[in-house]
């Protein structure tokens, strides 16, 4: 019999059945697809979201749950058109509500993760369609560089996330204030900010304006920039594609001026709120106050802190914690009249002299209160040593409606009347007479008044006390390569004159290592101007007048200046231009009494640099004339190396 072929047995044999052959069918397609999906997957591997770390949601740090963001009724409608939309830059449209926000304050600040505090709210964003994948990396880097400062808040400008309270009342109770301290942040720029947050974590409200064009300035240099920003290796993040607006809501108190009493008595306020530097030293010691001394607390309970160090040189302010747990500057002083014909109106003071205590001796119509430093706020004590007792002084009239004011009864004892003597200069170049003379001459010189403290107060005949300014502080700057730099100076510093002009949150320039720069701005005049470096003139810093320092005589000032100069880290060509500033200034007396601040002076009147410098040489020259010799001791100097980024700055007191 013949062999069958393979396709005749095929068609002898039985039929599979259908489910079977439905099954193969489905299974060849769910391959398939399963295939085509792996493949796009492949494909577009680095499109995948980025991985966001849990936000704070509570108090147990749980992550959010379902992603919800603002209702409609709590945005303006068609606010995502860029020609409708002034602030189309922002990612969410503003919220509109209108709110004063009362807040229980932390017992003390905490310094916070940032990736912790942002993290919902970068992901509630992204289920909104918000971020494309690539904004997603960029921010998630840029707040692993946030992070650097968390576990270091002790830089000089407390940089990172300070959690401060929670929302007391109202429709956003339990919202978590916190304040961004982001590079400059500390200037009145960039990214200096207060927020709340929800307690999902996933909802952040700026509070007030966010300077958009400001915060962009900073973080996008010209593409010649390679000096990046305070966290070098990472970007900065994009904070209006973060946060939403809320441009009508306010913590309770913030930017008000209050009007303080200390058991009844009237506190001059200094005319800005937030002395930097304190406000910066409460948060870095997690509200510890660590060399400061609790002073007692105003009539409406505001703490009052006093500086020991400061106070114990003489130096009479205080600082005074209001509600929105900023500082603010505050003196008790006398109150000045403000009379016509009085040339110093601002230092004539109304005093009921007592003419028979005074016994003949004409007093002056001005007496200032300020001394040391360019400033004209603070008030200075009675020197150390001043025995104040009752005993020991004269009551000669009554200020203020009352209060008795004194003068030492024997001022060749006094302390006091004893260093007003040795600043007494007679600008027509006569010998100073004895302290008798002077007395004759002067027969006035202080007085003593307590303030609201209890402290002994010294007011000063204005011829003793002439008032003066930061002269021509002088900024070089030398990176090792060509670098972007922003130099700020600190709120409380008044600047009067400058060059190039200072700008609102300061100076943004090119530098170069031989110390040109250029300024960076979009619109400046002066962008294609080179300067050598950055000077300023201005009131508002007060230090204390060094105790040690050099006797110079007449006609020795430029050796003198020639050699010392080099020893503090000058170089020839600045110290150079230091003595063509300040020469000419320093003529007419017989002697010169001359000292240099150096690390007194940088936590007097601090500079914020990004990037920061390696190298910081910075001295200030407190001087003035003598009349006379007086012994003082020569400091020890320790000539700084210059490595690295180097800054360097010169300045010295100008007298009016």
């Amino acid at each position: 019999m013949p062999k069958k072929n393979t396709a005749e047995e095929a068609l002898t044999k039985k039929a599979l059945p259908n489910w079977l052959v439905v099954l193969i069918f489905v299974v060849g397609v769910a391959l398939g697809f399963g295939g085509f999906w792996l493949g796009w997957r492949y494909m577009n591997k680095e499109k995948q979201p980025v991985k966001i770390p849990a936000p704070i949601a509570n108090n147990d740090n749980q992550p959010p749950g379902d992603v919800s963001l603002p209702t409609s009724t709590e945005q303006v409608t068609d606010q995502n058109s860029p020609s409708k939309n002034s602030y189309a830059d922002y990612a969410l449209a503003p919220v509109m509500d209108s709110m004063i926000l009362d807040v229980d304050w932390n017992s003390a600040p905490k310094s916070i993760d940032p990736k912790l505090v942002y993290g919902g709210v970068i992901e509630a964003n992204n289920a909104a369609n918000v971020y494309p994948y690539d904004q997603l990396e960029k921010l998630q880097s840029a707040l692993t560089g946030l992070s650097v400062a968390f576990d270091s808040p002790a830089d000089d400008q407390a940089l990172g996330t300070w959690e401060l309270g929670k929302v007391a009342e109202g429709k956003y109770k339990d919202y978590r204030v916190f304040e961004q301290r982001d590079g400059m942040c500390d200037l009145g720029g960039c990214a200096d900010f207060r927020f709340i947050l929800s307690p999902d974590g996933k909802r952040a409200l700026t509070l007030g304006t966010l300077w958009i064009e400001q915060m962009k300035a900073y973080r996008t240099p010209p593409a010649s920039d390679n000096s990046g920003r305070a966290y070098e290796k990472y970007p900065a993040i994009e904070w209006e594609k973060v946060l939403t607006p809320a441009f009508y809501l306010s913590l309770k108190g913030t930017n008000e001026q209050p009007e303080l009493t200390y058991k009844g008595k009237e506190l001059e306020v200094s005319g800005y709120l937030g002395w930097d530097t304190v406000y910066m030293d409460w948060l870095k010691m997690g509200g510890k106050m660590t060399g400061y001394k609790l002073y007692g607390k105003t009539d409406n309970g505001y703490p009052i802190y006093a500086q020991e160090e400061m106070m114990k040189a003489g130096y009479g302010c205080l600082n005074v914690q209001v509600s929105d747990k900023r500082f603010i500057r505050v003196a008790s002083k006398l109150k000045v009249k403000n009379p016509e014909g009085y040339e110093d109106a601002d230092r004539a003071i109304d005093i009921t002299w007592d003419s028979q205590a005074l016994n003949g001796k004409n007093p002056s119509k001005t007496y200032m209160v300020t001394s040391g430093g360019c400033e004209t706020f603070c008030p200075t004590l009675a020197a150390s040593g001043e025995n104040v007792s009752l005993a020991a002084l004269t009551k000669v009239g009554t200020v203020n409606g009352g209060d008795p004011i004194y003068i030492p009864t024997d001022p060749e004892q006094s302390p006091t009347v004893l260093a007003a003597y040795e600043s007494w200069f007679l600008p027509d170049g006569k010998s100073k007479p004895n302290f008798e003379e002077f007395l004759k001459q002067i027969p006035v010189p202080i007085f003593l008044w307590q303030d609201a403290f209890g402290r002994w107060v010294r007011y000063a005949d204005i011829v003793l006390s002439p008032p003066a300014e930061c002269g021509k502080p002088v900024i070089y700057l030398y990176p090792k390569e060509t670098t972007n730099v922003s130099v700020a100076l600190p709120r409380f510093v008044n600047v009067t004159v400058s060059e190039p002009r200072y700008p609102v949150g300061g100076w943004k320039v090119m530098a170069r290592p031989d110390g040109t720069l250029n300024l960076l701005a979009a619109s400046s005049t002066y962008a294609t101007t080179t300067y050598g470096s950055l000077y300023w003139e201005g009131t508002g810093i007060g230090y204390v007048t060094p105790k040690d320092g050099f006797l110079v005589k007449n006609g020795e000032q430029k050796a003198f200046l020639s050699n010392i100069l080099l020893k503090y880290g000058l170089n020839k060509k600045e110290a150079g231009e230091f003595m063509d500033f300040w020469l000419p200034k320093m003529t007419g007396a017989p002697y010169y009494r001359v000292s240099f601040l150096t690390s007194t002076w940088s936590q007097a009147a601090p500079l914020y640099v990004n990037p920061k410098p390696e190298t910081s040489i910075r001295i200030f020259m407190d001087w003035q004339k003598l009349s006379t010799p007086i012994k003082i001791t020569p400091p020890q100097i320790v000539t700084p190396a210059r490595n690295g980024f180097t800054l360097v700055e010169w300045g010295g007191l100008l007298y009016k």
